[in-house]
């Protein structure tokens, strides 16, 4: 064997460790993690699908959780934080708990990264301590939660995950977020210090300090969700 073929199968053996190491991380963070005993008084949501919403909602509205994040109300998320409340039928425990800021809307992030960089401003601003309840669906969870650490080193983050649906329990589905859950590993690797660096700023700023590197990671538009038990409300 020449030299070369000796360094390319070197290579190819390295790559194939690493891919089944990231696999085996990425089932692991499939799965929730939480308990009834251990629920965190900290919850944050990353948007997309609807019920992810409605679910961290009614965490809070049953005084399960404390203090309720979610991160992405925008446009390109299908909502706004002027017409959430409408949209999302607020009852009057959870307009008190949006008056007093148990309740929080962060309209910044665009990408998961965002929203975990959104997610430790948020904790830094408020001076939050314990674990933090991160909700979001099952297939998104693992690149999610990989962000989240990596924005929170130092805060132990528990998983919520929820069913997307049958369309998004393929396989092609899941090898896409499995390759994107890879590309996000990378990143928080390479990119570490800046991750936790990143500074609680204005729009603009926050999300060109993520996504200059690796705008492929950018959500996809998803405005009708999956609803667990009721119909979306009329959007």
């Amino acid at each position: 064997m020449t030299p070369i073929n000796k360094v390319v199968s070197t290579a190819l053996i390295l790559v194939t460790i690493l891919v089944i190491l990231a696999g085996i991380d990425f089932k692991k963070r499939l799965a929730s993690s939480f308990t009834e005993e251990t629920l965190p008084g900290n919850a944050v949501v990353f948007t997309g699908q609807f019920h992810r919403i409605k679910s961290g909602l009614e965490l809070l509205r049953q005084e399960r959780v404390e203090h309720l994040l979610i991160s992405g109300v925008n446009k390109k998320a299908g909502m706004t934080k002027r017409g959430f409340g409408r949209q999302f039928g607020l009852d009057v425990r959870l307009q008190r708990a949006l008056a007093i800021g148990r309740l929080v809307l962060k309209e910044q992030a665009n990408t998961t990264l965002q929203n975990a960089a959104e997610t430790a401003c948020w904790y830094a601003a408020r001076r939050l301590e314990g674990p933090l309840l991160l909700i979001t669906s099952r297939p998104h969870m693992p690149r999610a939660s990989l962000a989240l650490e990596s924005s929170l080193p130092d805060i132990h983050v528990v998983r919520l995950s929820l069913s997307s649906g049958d369309a998004n329990n393929s396989i092609s589905y899941f090898l896409t977020e499995f390759f994107k859950f890879a590309i996000t590993l990378t990143y928080v690797t390479t990119f570490s210090p800046m991750v936790k660096a990143t500074p609680c700023v204005g729009d603009s700023q926050l999300r060109k300090s993520t996504t200059h590197l690796i705008p492929s990671l950018s959500k996809k538009r998803m405005l009708g969700g999956i609803s667990l038990s009721k119909k979306e409300p009329p959007k």
